[in-house]
């Protein structure tokens, strides 16, 4: 069994990782600024405290990375602070993991134009035209280069969209779930027709714990489902599940948001024999 620190552990995906680490028998290791709901070892401070990491991942054998700063939203407007943050985290992380020669698995996103054919694999363009993603993608870089450079062992895992019990309310499930509990209406930008891959936090956790043991040289992994769900689908599932009609308001459409976004999963189940088990209208219910 392995001993795995874990990034930002307390966070919505964190906490899930933690979970599943300790119902496999694995020991996680919590390093977050927010106490862990889960009785287990932790350590208050953040990726970019040098002192506190190193003291986190003393005997452990991997790495889990989800900490990050900032949404599409703050980076955007804060581009200095959040890739300020990012790009020490991810350093500090990696030093820290060539010193112990520990392997590293690394929480990216859907980092894809959205306008290619779908779904999406590996090698797809990104969308150069996101703060958000150019910071992903330089994290990614840095992760390429230590396993090459340094050879600490390192994987990317690129999750689509996460959905659970928690998330953030500009998520468009929790927003979803605040229209049915006050009767009103949505906003959607253009014709609601963007689909994009859910794919469930158990699903994402269960993907990082197949990393495990692995000893990769920066390869990247798609995690999703490879189900395209539209906007509108997804409102009207959701109406349908909860016998209530959600009005729909479509206002102009955002030049930069991606058409579709849909994981091309073929080689996390070759490399890594991960294959999304649950699906998005049998886990909906529990969450409206």
């Amino acid at each position: 069994m392995s001993r795995v620190l874990v990034t930002a552990g307390s966070g919505s995906v964190g906490a899930e990782v933690v979970a599943k680490l300790l119902e496999f028998g694995h020991t996680p290791v919590v390093l977050d600024t927010r106490p862990s709901p889960m009785e287990v070892r932790q350590f208050l401070g953040r990726a970019t405290q040098l002192d506190i990491l190193q003291a986190a991942a003393e005997g452990c054998d991997q790495i889990f990375h989800l900490e990050w700063s900032g949404s599409v939203h703050r980076t955007t407007v804060e581009p200095i602070e959040t890739n300020s943050h990012n790009t020490s985290a991810t350093l500090q992380v990696l030093e820290t993991a060539k010193a112990k020669g520990i392997p590293v698995t690394f929480a990216s996103t859907c980092v894809y134009r959205g306008d290619l054919d779908q779904p999406n694999k590996e090698t797809a363009p990104h969308n150069e035209r996101s703060l958000y993603v150019n910071q992903k993608m330089y994290a990614e870089a840095c992760h390429r280069s230590y396993s090459l450079m340094f050879g600490v062992p390192t994987c990317v895992i690129r999750v689509f969209n996460v959905y659970g019990a928690q998330g953030m309310p500009q998520q468009i499930i929790p927003r979803i779930r605040q229209a049915l509990a006050s009767g009103s209406g949505m906003k959607l930008t253009g014709d609601g027709g963007q689909k994009r891959d859910f794919i469930h936090v158990s699903d994402v956790a269960e993907a990082f714990l197949k990393t495990l043991g692995h000893s990769f040289s920066g390869e990247i992994f798609n995690v999703g489902t490879g189900i395209g769900t539209s906007m509108k689908e997804l409102i009207e599932l959701a109406g349908a599940i909860s016998n209530q009609l959600v009005p729909i308001e479509y206002t102009p459409a955002n030049g930069e948001e991606a058409r579709y976004l849909i994981a091309n999963t073929s080689k996390a189940e070759a490399d890594l024999g991960f294959i999304a088990s649950r699906r998005l209208e049998v886990e909906l219910p529990a969450l409206l």
